[in-house]
């Protein structure tokens, strides 16, 4: 079985796939997402470790949040989370420079 599993390549998208197309297809967006966001976060700080997005998550909530996305999933979207970044970002911006 385990021959099967790993050594074919029936095995292997039958072992990728796993929980539907739809979930491999998304999880395959999402990496590359993070992969984005990470380069980004290095570009804006310069360097890399493990706690370099810390400080970021109260942020990251509360603009979701402000954008009408609910936390417990069903309503909400891209555009209004961006909205909500958008008006985190001009608050901290003028909090910064009073």
């Amino acid at each position: 079985m385990v021959a099967v599993c790993f050594k074919t390549r029936f095995g292997r998208y039958m072992y990728v796939i796993g929980g539907g197309e739809a979930v491999t297809r998304n999880s395959g967006r999402s990496r590359a997402l993070a992969g984005v966001a990470g380069t980004l976060a290095v570009a804006r700080v310069g360097a890399a470790g493990p706690t370099l997005g810390t400080d970021l998550l109260l942020n990251t909530l509360a603009a979701v949040v402000i954008g009408g996305t609910l936390l417990s999933g069903g309503v909400g979207g891209v555009h209004r989370s961006l909205l909500g970044v958008m008006i985190i970002t001009i608050l901290d911006d003028e909090l910064n420079l009073l």
